[in-house]
């Protein structure tokens, strides 16, 4: 096997993994940003005085 070889193999090997997991880590991410700005809204809405209805 020529060096250029072992190099794009282990290129494939350790990279491969990495591109194709990439997604879920980036969803996740959002899913768990998402899940702070709505918790943070449902929390200033209970705090927030209820206006008086007529």
């Amino acid at each position: 096997m020529t060096s250029t070889a072992a190099v794009a193999l282990v290129a494939v090997v350790t990279v491969g993994p990495a591109v194709m997991l990439a997604p879920f880590a980036l969803a996740r991410r959002s899913a768990e940003q998402h899940a702070d700005r709505a918790a943070a809204a449902i929390a200033a809405a209970r705090t927030a005085p209820k206006e008086i209805a007529r």
